[in-house]
């Protein structure tokens, strides 16, 4: 569900007019804040928002890029929020998976981590990084994920020991995708800032598997498997697609719902098209907002059914192969 951070997108944002510093910490500093990733610029003038989240291949990463998105992020008052994906030199991306940790260790991507954490360094301020997200997921999506715990733990910490000595302003977060597995994958608190959770939501899909959890009741489920580290918790991507009265459900009051919950210090929205499939017939879901009151109380807020004995989870990735 990934789209390149590009000279498209940057364009696009870029040519939007800017807006006043986000308010949003004066106004509500109990409450955890509000971010999104956002390729189109759908939420650029949201003034609640004040988390910009990008994905950055490291093989196709171009400084010159990030420094002009990092500068329109920081001019509308937004901390910088970075996940990066470290795809392998293939022409697929994923070829070399077996021996692709190893290579990291090796020291064959320094070059690219350099070029990262060298850019994030160069902004001078506090920006959220995440690498080798998703590691506990088993469909065969990326090519760093489902390997031996204990080589990833290696791999995600010679990344930081790296990134540290770069980028001493940079925050780090582990975001698994919230497998049973996870905690085998846990790098040490030494090396975790913040945990990454992620959570997407079809009507659909609740339909036709009768699950009618609501936003809190799936969130739940994914804190209790983390909340022992006692870190910050960040939703570091969720997404809803289905009709207007069920999406102002699912996001009505999200950050007063959520807040309850031990240790939550964000929301980031993923506000962009999927770009991994579902099972049939659910396809690519949409889960983009143009408007950023969904998130608000004042929207109103549709009753939904109490889950029923036995409800499955949402959320599932389909085994197909991921397109650069």
């Amino acid at each position: 569900m990934r789209v390149e951070l590009g000279v498209v997108a940057l364009a696009c944002a870029l040519m939007a007019a800017n807006v006043q510093r986000s308010a949003y910490a004066d106004r509500a500093p109990d409450l955890p804040k509000l971010g999104a990733y956002d390729p189109h610029g759908l939420l650029r003038n949201d003034r609640d928002m004040s988390i910009e989240h990008v994905f950055l291949y490291w093989q196709a990463f171009r400084a010159d890029e990030f420094q002009l998105v990092a500068a329109d992020a920081a001019d509308r008052g937004r901390q910088l929020m970075v996940t990066v994906e470290p795809w392998t030199r293939a022409a697929n991306w994923t070829d070399g998976r077996e021996t692709h940790l190893s290579d990291i260790l090796g020291g064959g991507f320094d070059g690219e981590i350099d070029a990262i954490c060298g850019a994030v360094g160069a902004t001078g301020r506090p920006v959220m990084v995440s690498w080798g997200h998703e590691m506990d997921e088993r469909e065969g999506r990326f090519p760093w994920a489902n390997h031996d715990p204990e080589t990833y733990q290696t791999a995600y910490r010679y990344f930081v020991d790296k990134c540290r000595a770069l980028a001493p302003n940079a925050r780090f977060g582990w975001t698994p995708k919230g497998e049973a597995t996870l905690g085998a994958y846990y790098p040490g608190d030494g090396y975790v800032d913040f945990i990454g959770l992620t959570l997407f939501d079809v009507e659909a899909w609740n339909r036709d598997h009768r699950d009618w959890r609501r936003l809190e009741d799936k969130f739940g489920t994914l804190h209790s498997q983390v909340a022992g580290y006692d870190k910050p918790v960040v939703l570091a991507e969720f997404g809803s697609e289905g009709g207007d009265a069920y999406r102002e459900g699912w996001l009505a009051c999200a950050r007063e719902r959520i807040a309850k919950f031990k240790n939550v210090a964000a929301l980031v929205y993923f506000n962009a098209r999927e770009t991994w499939r579902w099972p049939e017939p659910y396809g690519l879901p949409d889960w983009r907002l143009a408007d950023g009151r969904y998130f608000r109380c004042d929207r109103r807020e549709a009753a939904a059914p109490a889950a029923p004995a036995g409800g499955r989870s949402a959320w599932t990735d389909a085994a197909t192969p991921k397109t650069p």
